[in-house]
């Protein structure tokens, strides 16, 4: 996990979040299509991540797999 940039992670999650609060007037509107977005996005890196070669991205999206199901236990 080292090799990535983590100032262009959070570069793009900015721009990301920039487009989507521009699109849409109605706030409501525009956190429903971010949310929904985010949530897809997430779901696929997350698979592909669990999925590649690389050991140590393996168990960071076990990991990031592993709080979000707590979480969701948590709030049930």
């Amino acid at each position: 996990m080292k090799k990535y940039d983590y100032k262009a992670v959070e570069k793009a999650v900015d721009n990301f979040s920039m487009h989507y609060r521009n699109q849409h007037e109605d706030i409501g509107h525009a956190f429903a299509s971010a949310h929904g977005a985010v949530i897809a996005n997430l779901h696929m890196l997350l698979v592909r991540a669990v999925e590649s070669n690389d050991e140590y991205l393996q168990q960071y999206a076990t990991e990031m797999v592993e709080r979000f199901r707590d979480i969701h236990l948590e709030d049930n």
